[in-house]
């Protein structure tokens, strides 16, 4: 839900000033930066447009709009797709990867 009333001049708005939709995810930007694409497994492609109060540490939350609101809580992995972390960021990595052909 949004957090505010349908009334306010700012319903239906992310922190960037987009409109809610699917594929609008809010994020911690200590976490995640804003305006970076993720994967969501049984969600899709989204891309990190919004902030709130209650989205701290590794909580994400998903955007739809007011007519396909889906509810649902659970952990799940969340894949960062664009733009790459820094390196110092990228604390694991798969070792002797890529393999090579046999």
């Amino acid at each position: 839900t949004a957090g505010v009333s349908p009334d306010a001049a700012n319903y239906g708005r992310t922190y960037t000033g987009e409109t809610m939709r699917h594929g609008i995810v809010a994020v911690d930007p200590q976490v995640i930066p804003l305006r970076t694409q993720v994967f969501v497994p049984d969600y899709g492609v989204g891309d990190a447009l919004d902030m709130g109060s209650a989205i701290r540490a590794r909580r994400i939350d998903l955007g739809f709009d007011d007519t396909n609101l889906q509810l649902w809580n659970r952990w799940v992995d969340v894949y960062l797709l664009w733009p790459p972390p820094p390196e110092y960021q990228i604390t694991w990595v798969l070792p002797n990867w890529p393999l090579p052909p046999r």
